[in-house]
């Protein structure tokens, strides 16, 4: 009986730990473009003004955002490093992008260290990514979390697989909200590795994913996402 009564509270503890995850997801993607949790950007508004003007004229846009970028709009930096890195409305610059985001990284960005990791992964340069990747994450930077949680998950040329370590990660991430780490954590605790309980912890962290972004669940391919 006294088992059985444990279970129960796990059961009631795992779900609402799902309401709780459903919330945290919506508060993180229903954030402006670029934000960052803890990064505050002097030229926010100005900047939410260049981002209109580049869904009407790109060209013009990119102008205004640099133009912020250059006065120490993170936001900015972040989005001129963005598209040089993957050469959206621009040439691929590998050099300007890490530029930008040694720029974003040195007022705190999180984001500016998964930038740099992504940058390193294009390289092949594995262990360069996984430094920029930790330091993104102590940062509190979901993706920098998830990725991490990918790569110890998943293991590879040069990289020793580690579950235990990537569900660590993945924890992390999931408590930020970050949908996608809370998705992966999830599927690794349905796999059975870790139990009853985290099986069924999995099943409704899996479900919470798809109720806060049903996208999460149903489209978008890993490679597609960590560009």
């Amino acid at each position: 009986m006294n088992r059985q009564l444990t279970w129960l509270r796990d059961v009631q503890s795992t779900i609402a730990l799902g309401r709780q995850s459903v919330g945290g997801a919506s508060q993180y993607l229903g954030m402006f473009p670029g934000a960052e949790p803890g990064v505050i950007d002097p030229h926010l508004e100005e900047y939410l003004t260049a981002a209109r003007t580049l869904r009407r004229d790109r060209a013009g846009g990119i102008r205004e955002v640099e133009a912020l970028a250059h006065r120490g709009s993170v936001l900015s930096m972040l989005f001129l490093a963005d598209a040089l890195r993957k050469g959206q409305g621009c040439e691929l610059d590998l050099h300007a992008s890490e530029t930008w985001y040694r720029r974003a990284a040195s007022l705190g960005s999180g984001r500016a260290m998964y930038g740099l990791g992504m940058i390193n992964f294009s390289k092949n340069d594995i262990g360069s990514a996984v430094e920029d990747m930790e330091a993104g994450a102590e940062r509190g930077y979901g993706a920098a979390l998830w990725a991490l949680g990918l790569l110890y998950k998943q293991g590879g040329e040069g990289f020793s697989r580690d579950v235990d370590k990537a569900r660590a990660f993945l924890e992390r991430g999931a408590a930020l909200g970050h949908v996608w780490s809370s998705r992966t954590l999830a599927i690794l605790l349905m796999s059975g590795r870790y139990g009853l309980r985290a099986r069924l912890r999995g099943y409704v962290a899996y479900l919470a994913c798809f109720l806060a972004a049903p996208m999460a669940i149903c489209g978008g391919s890993v490679d597609r996402i960590m560009r």
